[in-house]
Parts: C-alpha cells; structure tokens; sequence
C-alpha cells in the first residue's frame, strides 16, 4: 500500500473505532484503534515503501512489533513521539488491546480508558502522516 491509502486506512478505521466504542462495544473499537495506529505510522514512515520484503513476501514489514513499530516512528519526520511516548503506545496498542481482543484479560474500565489512548495516540500518528502528505487535516 501506499502512504495515501495507509493514511485513508487509518482515518477509516479511527471513525469506526469511535463510532462502536459509542456503542460500548469497546472490544471491537480496540482491535480498530491499534489497526488505525499501525496504518498511520506506515503512512508516516518516509522509509515505508522502501523497506525489504519480509518473510510473508509483503513489500514492508509492518509496523506492528516492538521493533518495526519503535523504529519507524522515530523515521517519522518531525518524531510526533517521544520515547516514553512510543513505548507506552506500543504497550498499549499491542500487548493491552490486541491481546485483550482474543484473551479479554482486561476490566471493562480498562478497556474504555485503553481504547481512548490508542485512539489519542492513533490521532497524534495520523496528524504527522497528514503533515508528512502534505495533506491538510480533515
């Protein structure tokens, strides 16, 4: 994918994201939000289209390990994160709400709070891909 439609992909799954957490149905928002993080730091990522092709034969590895994730961020033009930033969206996104999306391990109070920072953190991704674009904000 390109970085417009990595950026779109993200946009799409953010407002779906909000839309069913304004349903309650904060597990199935949590799944979106990481998907919407994971989009916009590809979209981001000056590098992305450039990257080796993985093991899944994929033309980049996605930004969805502690790895490929920490590293493309700090490519970001701009750094939208710091490092503490970048390990707590990582924590959260990954190890809380994906996990959380096939164990439900975590208090439904937690979920909500969780699912608000992915988005927050998908929100700060996706202005620096917007910015990266040059596209205005929508």
């Amino acid at each position: 994918m390109d970085a417009l439609t990595h950026l779109n992909a993200s946009r799409n799954l953010a407002a779906l994201a909000e839309e069913l957490s304004g349903r309650g149905q904060y597990v199935a928002a949590s799944e979106l939000v990481w998907g919407a993080t994971v989009h916009a730091v590809s979209a981001a990522d000056p590098d992305h289209e450039v990257q080796p092709r993985d093991r899944f034969r994929n033309a980049h590895q996605a930004p969805n390990t502690m790895t490929t994730f920490s590293s493309a961020v700090r490519r970001i033009v701009g750094r939208p994160l710091s490092e503490t930033q970048i390990d707590i969206c990582l924590n959260n996104g990954q190890q809380r709400l994906h996990n959380n999306f096939y164990h439900l391990n975590l208090t439904p109070q937690e979920l909500q709070y969780r699912v608000r920072l992915g988005a927050y953190y998908a929100l700060l991704l996706m202005r620096a891909a917007t910015r990266a674009l040059g596209q205005s904000a929508p």
